[in-house]
């Protein structure tokens, strides 16, 4: 089974010309590290206050580069236009001569250039004379992916919190981004216990629907070695529309849900405002019932009104209060507030989309948990196809710009 950690390769993988001519990660200046070429599996001393690194980054890279690790775990950088895969070839060491010229004409104003010859190219101190040399990762390239071909919930890792803090962070603990029930197939993948995580012993829902995803990602992307790999892949269980449809709901974003909104709103032949929903501190769209000359079309609104109640009518959890009612009658302006996981607060007359959480009761609940039901209640064209669109790029049928060069 492979595991996978997100790895920074310098700030903002800046070190990326580094690893391209000499396949080594940017690891950094720290005498940290063992010096007699044994590097331990187990978990060194957590004590932060003894470490300038934060020592849980620093025992992943250790692990990860262990010997008797490298087989079953990858590295992940995200670069500016694609996913690149690497597997540990050797363990963390002092950078080579050739090595510390390429990071010092890289960057020469880098906040360590003190080590780099004050921005000059200069031969590196001994070991033996600089107690804190530099230090790279050495790598192999495993897969890379065109970033505009991946799944939008799987590529916005590249901005999540917990990933982007370190260096190196472990997938496992990456929960998902909604309050959707997790898909049957997805859940029965979660591992049981994860190595080298002491406070979470089991994977996240999310963190293993990732795992499939990027399994699968190897599979058509990366060499044929990995590729003959017996690896458990999200097609196991997207097995067709229906089903990579059921995926999707269970791990849109908020950027998704967003879109799904807007597409909701076009439905209702509404015209979204966005630069003005985007000023309010729960509002994110707001859409209006407007004629063509930029007025009030009160005929629209009340037909708004009438689809909405008829949708009510069909889903348990949506009533609308008056509020929202005014709101589209005498003002012509309908505001959604749209929350990937939990309702971040109620206000009257702002419907929510999004899913059954905490905090998701009162009126005005329009939730995504119950998406069939909506797409019964009426004809939904543009969200229909926003999500069998979404579907289509988790199966990985929609064409990247890669292949479209290519062709």
């Amino acid at each position: 089974m492979l595991n996978y950690f997100v790895y920074k390769n310098g700030q903002g993988n800046f070190f990326k010309p580094l690893t391209d001519a000499h396949s080594v990660l940017y690891v950094g200046f720290g005498h940290h590290w063992t010096r007699d070429g044994v590097q331990p599996a187990a978990i060194i001393d957590n004590t932060k206050a003894a470490l300038p690194w934060d020592p849980d980054d620093l025992n992943h890279i250790l692990f990860v580069s262990h010997p008797e690790n490298r087989a079953n775990h990858l590295l992940l950088t995200f670069e500016k236009t694609e996913l690149r895969f690497w597997r540990a070839t050797g363990e963390v060491r002092v950078a080579t001569a050739d090595e510390w010229r390429c990071a010092s004409a890289i960057s020469p104003r880098h906040p360590k250039d003190r080590y780099f010859g004050g921005g000059r190219v200069e031969e590196p101190p001994a070991a033996a004379t600089d107690p804190s040399p530099f230090r790279v990762l050495p790598v192999e390239p495993v897969a890379a992916v065109p970033r505009d071909a991946i799944y939008t919930s799987v590529d916005s890792l590249a901005s999540y919190q917990y990933l982007i803090r370190g260096t190196c962070r472990p997938l496992w603990r990456a929960t998902g981004p909604t309050a959707a029930e997790p898909h049957p197939g997805v859940k029965g993948a979660m591992q049981d216990t994860v190595a080298r995580c002491e406070r979470l012993q089991n994977e996240e829902p999310f963190a293993a629907f990732v795992r499939l995803y990027l399994n699968e990602l190897l599979h058509r992307h990366g060499r044929s070695e990995v590729r003959a790999l017996e690896l458990a892949r999200l097609s196991d269980h997207a097995i067709d529309d229906t089903s990579a449809l059921r995926i999707v709901l269970a791990t849109m974003n908020p950027i998704l849900v967003e879109t799904a909104a807007l597409a909701f709103v076009l439905d209702l032949e509404l015209t979204p405002d966005i630069g003005v929903g985007k000023g309010k501190d729960v509002i994110d769209v707001r859409a209006r019932a407007s004629k063509a000359d930029g007025t009030i079309d009160t005929d629209l609104a009340e037909r708004v009104t009438k689809k909405l109640d008829a949708i009510a009518v069909r889903m348990g959890d949506l009533r609308l209060s008056q509020e929202l009612r005014n709101n589209l009658m005498k003002r012509g302006v309908l505001d959604i507030q749209c929350k990937a996981a939990d309702r971040a607060a109620e206000v009257k007359g702002v419907l929510y989309f999004g899913f059954k959480g905490k905090g998701a009761e009162g009126p005005d609940l329009l939730l995504l948990n119950d998406i069939d039901v909506l797409l019964a209640a009426g004809d939904w064209p543009n969200l229909r196809r926003f999500l069998a669109m979404q579907a289509q790029i988790l199966l990985g049928t929609w064409p990247s710009a890669a292949a479209v060069t290519e062709g």
